[in-house]
């Protein structure tokens, strides 16, 4: 089943109303685990799975059964967690027991959590905290209605789940408030160096540029214009717009129709970024489950040369043929462009038979493209 949000939630004991709550909600997956350590790992091996972590301040560790006095481990996780800017909900009965000048109510403090409306007691049943947190998510949730693609980014790990509560959140809300005061495009900004930086190290660009450089995103799309990555041509202008954006100072200069203007101008340029970076990282993951096999030929040694080839991936242009998938109608299609030699002028004159990739380098000419149906 693909739920809508994965919650993490820590707690030694059993939790007799688990059961009911999993069947009054059943587009949440609740990840119940009982140590602390064990939290600790699902937090660093899969934190773009979360959407909400639930701890119990009393949590003990699988290798130390007795209970932590001080509560290290507690606070451990909570800095993991907001660390993570993932949203934090706790579930105890000690602080609703705690007097002034309770250790863990003040730590809680400092932390600046006990003012936050993220406290439940066990003593009211864990049925608010989690009306609670269904109310806190959805209301992000709804910022997404008509972009929902946009959520695809973070659940497949494309970028960072952080950087959803950091940037792409706050994006959206003013978006679907129409917040044009608010709408300086920082977060745009930043959003795309994200996306920038997943392309760059899926496709291996730009090697070179170190990673503080001011020039360091610039590069990136140049590489991608001369890499000839899927639509590329068309995105440059776009891309090298949001990585060039009015900051929020600039912003505040403008008239307000000048600003109502750059809100709607922004915001359909980030959009068309998006959705190409959705595209281009949907067919890479369809291109690698496709499998390439080699056509026969009657020539005994170009086929015996052939088994040697590596299947190609639709970001390798280097041997002369590029590969890559889409769907339309509920149909697969393998889209396959070939590097013909100049001597082959008239495309129609050419019959394909077998794609030899090409190792010569005097062999120049026109990306040619072959379209084929891939059949179940």
């Amino acid at each position: 089943m693909n739920y809508k949000y994965n919650i993490l939630w820590l707690d030694d004991l059993p939790i007799k109303e688990l059961d009911d709550i999993k069947e009054t909600n059943p587009n949440i997956y609740f990840d119940k685990v009982d140590y602390v350590d064990v939290c600790e790992a699902k937090l660093s091996s899969q934190t773009m799975k979360y959407h909400a972590v639930i701890l119990d301040v009393n949590g003990i560790r699988s290798d130390a059964p007795e209970k932590d006095a001080n509560k290290s481990g507690f606070f451990r996780l909570v800095h993991i967690v907001q660390d993570k800017l993932i949203p934090l909900y706790i579930y105890s009965a000690q602080i609703l027991r705690a007097g002034e000048g309770d250790p863990v109510t003040e730590e809680l403090e400092e932390l600046g959590l006990k003012e936050q409306k993220n406290i439940f007691y066990k003593a009211d049943a864990p049925f608010n905290m989690i009306d609670s947190i269904i109310k806190d998510l959805e209301e992000k949730y709804l910022f997404y209605v008509g972009h929902e693609y946009l959520l695809s980014f973070f659940s497949k790990g494309w970028i960072e789940q952080r950087y959803k509560t950091e940037f792409l959140d706050p994006i959206m809300e003013i978006y679907y408030q129409k917040d044009y005061d608010s709408a300086h495009g920082n977060h745009m900004r930043n959003m795309t160096e994200q996306m920038l930086l997943k392309v760059n190290k899926e496709w291996n660009l730009d090697t070179v540029t170190k990673e503080n450089d001011q020039n360091r995103y610039k590069n990136i799309v140049y590489a991608i214009k001369g890499k000839k990555l899927d639509c590329s041509s068309l995105v440059i202008g776009p891309l090298m717009h949001m990585i060039e954006i009015t900051n929020g100072r600039s912003h505040e200069a403008l008239t307000e129709d000048d600003r109502k203007l750059y809100f709607e101008s922004d915001f359909s340029t980030f959009f068309i970024v998006a959705n190409w970076f959705n595209r281009l990282m949907s067919l890479n993951e369809n291109a690698q489950d496709v499998d390439y096999t080699v056509p026969e030929t009657d020539d005994k040694q170009t086929q015996t040369n052939q088994l040697n080839i590596k299947p190609q991936k639709h970001e390798d242009n280097r041997s002369g043929v590029v590969v890559s998938t889409y769907k339309e109608k509920g149909h697969t299609y393998c889209d396959l462009k070939v590097k013909i030699p100049w001597p082959y002028e008239q495309y129609d004159k050419v019959k394909i038979t077998s794609i030899i990739p090409n190792t010569k380098s005097y062999f120049k000419g026109d990306w040619f493209p072959y379209c084929q149906e891939i059949k179940e």
